[in-house]
């Protein structure tokens, strides 16, 4: 284990920490606080210590993390499945101002772990285990999304829920979309190949959107 696998553990807890807080305080801008310093630290870090395969996956992150808008959008005003409470000071589209740099900061976690663990495990089981992990931590936000009063989900008494605000459709979307990031990181990080981040941010932005509304068509 070197330093940045620390780094990247302690953002993982942070943004735990954070929404933890923000739930049993309940005060959402704890959410964007911890959201945009977590991105910006991840920012600093990769360029203070001359990281080229976080600088990478930064910008592979920004990319997905903008296309989310488009899912959060399709879910907000058509779908109608998700209704934010608060927006941090700026509306974006149909999103909190840090929506994208949560996305941001998520694609440059899951990416990472991806590749530190393909030389020991290959890529197809790295992958599956970013995306494992990603079906049980991330969960954990949108639980308490609601008690912090941030945002929350709107569906049917039938649409069955995990604890008492995450739907499982929620679950099955992380799950889906973080192996597929894991798995496009896998795919296209070359180092220095900065077009190649911009189409894997595209490839996962893509993923986010195609899997959240494939699951919510199955069981939302």
């Amino acid at each position: 284990m070197n330093r940045t696998d620390v780094f990247i553990g302690l953002t993982m807890v942070a943004a735990v920490g954070g929404v933890v807080t923000a739930a049993a305080l309940r005060n959402p801008l704890i959410v964007g606080l911890t959201v945009w310093s977590i991105l910006s630290a991840q920012v600093a870090y990769a360029l203070l210590a001359r990281h080229t395969l976080l600088r990478w996956l930064v910008v592979m992150g920004v990319v997905t993390g903008l296309l989310e808008l488009w899912a959060d959008w399709v879910h907000v005003v058509h779908v109608g499945s998700i209704a934010y409470e608060d927006y941090f000071f700026l509306r974006v589209l149909a999103s909190p101002s840090y929506m994208p740099a949560g996305w941001a900061l998520t694609t440059v976690q899951f990416g990472y772990i991806a590749l530190r663990l393909q030389p020991r495990l290959g890529g197809i089981l790295a992958a599956g285990l970013a995306g494992l992990v990603g079906a049980g931590i991330p969960p954990l936000y949108e639980e308490l999304a609601a008690p912090a009063g941030a945002w929350h989900y709107i569906g049917s008494p039938r649409v069955p829920i995990l604890g008492h605000h995450c739907p499982w459709w929620i679950v099955g979307t992380y799950a889906t979309c973080i192996t597929l990031m894991a798995a496009v990181a896998l795919l296209c990080y070359k180092k220095r190949a900065w077009a190649r981040a911009v189409m894997a941010g595209i490839y996962a932005g893509g993923a986010i959107v195609l899997s959240g509304l494939i699951w919510y068509s199955l069981i939302g």
